[in-house]
């Protein structure tokens, strides 16, 4: 019995150590953002493209996920670090579900009849298993941080850019302006302004709609981070929810 349990032990220990280790740095993840993601323009749209193919035949996507899967969550220890971490989990495992379905047109048609992509596929993560939208709504926004949003890829066209590099605990609010200033100012996704008798009159990304609770002002937001003035929100544009793949 007393071997049993110093057996017990030593194995709780060693998934412990081993669950506990996470690369801050990102640093698979980060090279492969390097090789196969590049700015371009599809459909008309400003956006940063992926070279979906390429990536999947890549053996450092799959040392990749092997890391985000023994990762350990419970061992970050700052808002930064939280915010970093599920931020490239997140766009990872987006990525990871497009290459192992070989989606080629859109992430909602892995949704089937009645679901949705978002809700369907689980990936473990240290001692638990997560959706998409676990880490999102469950995580991700009860930070209320909503630069957030300009900062997660759903893959697809009118999203907010998948970034060419990993997001670091260091400079994520520095990083997360950056992201929300070049999508607030790319008029094919973020913002269309029409200047009329002193208003600007503004279409918005969807975004802005979807969530509108995670921001106290969309005015006061917009012009945070554009300096356009005088608001009257018209509508928002059509989001258009095909890949953002390169070929």
């Amino acid at each position: 019995m007393v071997r049993f349990f110093i057996i017990c032990l030593s194995f709780f220990a060693s998934f412990t150590a081993e669950a506990s280790s996470i690369d801050h740095t990102f640093k698979l993840y980060n090279e492969l953002l390097g090789a196969y993601v590049s700015p371009g323009e599809k459909e008309g749209i400003s956006v940063n493209l992926v070279d979906y193919d390429a990536w999947a035949k890549d053996s450092r996507h799959k040392s990749a996920m092997i890391q985000i899967k023994k990762a350990d969550p419970l061992a970050l220890k700052s808002v930064e670090e939280t915010i970093a971490f599920w931020i490239n989990t997140y766009n990872l495992l987006t990525i990871d579900l497009v290459i192992q379905k070989k989606e080629s047109q859109s992430i909602r048609n892995l949704g089937g009849l009645f679901g949705n992509p978002w809700d369907n596929f689980k990936w473990q993560i240290g001692p638990k298993s997560y959706t998409l939208n676990d880490i999102e709504h469950s995580i991700l926004r009860t930070l209320n941080e909503p630069r957030i949003h300009f900062a997660l890829n759903c893959a697809s066209l009118s999203c907010p850019d998948l970034a060419p590099e990993a997001y670091s605990a260091e400079k994520i609010y520095t990083t997360l302006d950056i992201k929300t200033k070049n999508f607030m100012n790319n008029p094919t996704k973020g913002m269309v302004v029409t200047e009329k008798s002193g208003t600007s009159h503004v279409e918005l990304s969807q975004i802005f709609k979807w969530y509108r609770d995670d921001f106290s002002s969309i005015e006061k937001f917009i012009t945070k981070y554009t300096n356009v003035k005088n608001i009257y929100i018209d509508s928002y544009i059509k989001y258009n929810w095909n890949l953002n793949k390169r070929k």
